[in-house]
């Protein structure tokens, strides 16, 4: 991830960012059918996210919000989920809707997705959260879809990585601080070489606490690493990500 310049206007970040899943709707998903390419999706992020949604699935009405192309949701399927895939992508569902058939996806905003109150046991979202300079509509909205006592895991941007320029070059990382932790600043990023996205980076702390605000009660939390034979598929990616974090992933309760 090579963060650029700092970016701070909400409404104007989301249309960007709509924008570009739209144009590179094709580009992304062939990434993320690849090992080597879609490396910190598959060796860090899917297997936090399914070992926090461990016990949470089978047989349960699971929501998958910013489904993309709907890889997640075709495994929790398989796994025995009742599962919805939501986004707001049209080219991304158009994909997710050609792969997996035998699936409901909506096109709808993660904060305002118009379905019925209470109707999820589970609500997940990966890598959603750091496009909302405001965490709260997203967290109540994920409350409000959720029975009481349901389950809310999603991931986004470690915070760490967020201020930190990482190198790799022969054989070894270095890492230079790139600026303060204490911000709710927006900033540009590389997904590919012509996919660029506006995120916000948010303290840990603002995390947990606007989660208590939401009503949910913080149950686990994730700084995932790869495992050891990840290695052979990317030495570069494997040496950064197995010494600083990339992602952080929770696991919330609904009070």
């Amino acid at each position: 991830m090579r963060i650029g310049k700092r970016f701070d206007a909400p409404q104007n970040a989301r249309i960007h960012n709509k924008s570009q899943y739209d144009l590179h709707a094709g580009e992304y998903s062939l990434k993320r059918s690849r090992k080597d390419g879609g490396f910190w999706n598959e060796f860090l992020d899917l297997p936090a996210i399914t070992g926090l949604l461990r016990g949470e699935i089978k047989g349960k009405r699971v929501l998958d919000i910013g489904c993309g192309g709907g890889i997640m949701c075709g495994r929790l399927r398989a796994a025995g989920a009742r599962i919805t895939g939501l986004d707001n992508s049209a080219s991304m569902l158009d994909i997710a809707r050609r792969d997996y058939p035998e699936i409901e996806f909506i096109r709808a905003e993660a904060d305002r997705t118009g379905l019925a109150s209470g109707g999820y046991d589970t609500v997940f979202a990966a890598l959603v959260a750091h496009y909302f300079k405001d965490l709260r509509p997203f967290f109540r909205e994920a409350a409000r879809l959720l029975k009481k006592d349901g389950v809310f895991v999603f991931s986004f941007h470690h915070p760490f990585n967020e201020i930190l320029s990482l190198r790799f070059a022969n054989g070894k990382v270095s890492v230079q601080v790139r600026g303060c932790y204490f911000h709710n600043d927006g900033y540009t990023w590389t997904m590919s070489e012509k996919m660029k996205l506006v995120s916000y980076h948010h303290t840990m702390e603002n995390v947990v606490e606007t989660l208590a605000d939401c009503g949910f009660a913080v149950e686990r939390l994730l700084e995932p690493r790869p495992p050891k034979f990840a290695r052979k598929h990317s030495v570069r990616s494997y040496e950064i990500t197995s010494r600083y974090p990339s992602f952080c992933a929770i696991k919330a309760r609904k009070l």
